[in-house]
């Protein structure tokens, strides 16, 4: 996989202002379990609806891949055949090159 493709991180639009510290977001995740989840493109409407199926108003974070400072891994940590890039640390914001509010519809 190219890693000059773009990556995306899907965040509650609450959380993402509050997560933010010295030009560095720091997910909740990074603690629980040692990096940030990402997505690729083809990826996240199965994200959106396995891990955020109640959340309103998130944010779609654009990352390109070759401007993060910390290690990017393509892996399935659950042990399935398909890969999702993770950060193995905070994401510096001069790597976020896209912020895309995201309002999902009531059914």
């Amino acid at each position: 996989m190219a890693q000059k493709e773009k990556i995306y991180h899907i965040v509650e639009s609450e959380i993402w202002r509050n997560k933010i510290k010295d030009g560095f977001y720091y997910p909740d995740s990074l603690k629980s379990e040692g990096y940030v989840h990402c997505c690729m493109a083809n990826q996240i409407r199965n994200v959106l609806s396995q891990w955020f199926p109640d959340q309103k108003k998130l944010e779609l974070l654009v990352v390109k891949p070759e401007q993060l400072e910390s290690l990017l891994i393509f892996e399935n940590t659950e042990g399935g055949e398909e890969l999702f890039p993770h950060i193995y640390g905070p994401i510096n914001l001069n790597a976020v090159v896209e912020i895309q509010s995201y309002i999902k519809e009531k059914k």
